[in-house]
């Protein structure tokens, strides 16, 4: 009986030795496009948290809770790809630099097919990763225009950064990037010319996404790109 009591006693001792570290909380930032704001899903009750309600694709509704904000700033200390139900999205995390107080990690989470991550990966290149950066979406119409134009403000050592991949003075694409096929601009058929937009956007989605891949994701320890449908993956947008 004594025997059985001190190795009951180890196991017992053995179980409760184990310390977990605890993990560090991770928080999770989507856009909403129709207003360009950063929006983060916070429980109910939060101080200055709306409710937003929108509408499912099987046509039933949904609500979340939310603070919204206008930027988010911090040194880029990760980015990935994440497969999830809602399509591929860009997920750049950024840090607080400041050691004594330390803020959470945000994740902004972008779909690669809206014009909110295409625009911030052409301006990534010319992003340095070893300093802070200042992220703001925007979406207006210009003057003299009918369509509206969004993106992501950049902003680094106090100033704006620009897009790579194409020569302003020669007026052409750099580096790679897809050049629209000088036929489709002079197409006169509207299906194919619509089709035909969609597949050449749809190329430059894949260049960025390959692009980021090789020259940006490469950059950190965490692979290339991430499989996941965890809930935590805000989706991307207006959903």
């Amino acid at each position: 009986m004594t025997g059985t009591i001190k190795k009951l006693n180890k196991i017992i001792t053995n179980k409760y030795m184990a310390l977990i570290e605890q993990r560090e909380r991770v928080n999770f930032i989507s856009i909403l496009g129709s207003d360009a704001t950063l929006r983060k899903v916070v429980p109910e009750g939060t101080t200055g948290a709306v409710t937003r309600t929108y509408e499912l694709k099987d046509g039933t509704t949904g609500s979340k809770v939310e603070k919204i904000y206008e930027s988010v700033s911090g040194k880029i200390t990760d980015i990935k790809f994440a497969d999830t139900e809602f399509g591929t999205l860009l997920q750049v995390t950024l840090t607080d630099p400041d050691e004594f107080l330390k803020a959470e990690p945000e994740v902004l989470s972008m779909n690669t097919s809206t014009d909110f991550a295409k625009d911030f990966m052409k301006k990534l290149p010319n992003i340095d990763l070893e300093k802070e950066v200042t992220v703001r979406p925007f979406n207006f119409i210009p003057e003299g225009k009918t369509a509206s134009l969004k993106g992501l403000t950049v902003i680094q050592d106090g100033k704006k950064v620009d897009k790579a991949f194409y020569d302003v003075e020669k007026k052409t694409s750099t580096m790679g990037y897809p050049e629209a096929d000088a036929k489709l601009k002079d197409e006169k058929n509207e299906m194919k010319r619509k089709e035909g937009w969609k597949r050449f956007f749809k190329d430059c989605e894949i260049f960025l996404v390959d692009y980021t891949t090789e020259n940006s994701v490469s950059k950190f320890d965490k692979g290339m790109v991430e499989e996941t449908l965890d809930e935590e993956v805000k989706t991307p947008d207006d959903f």
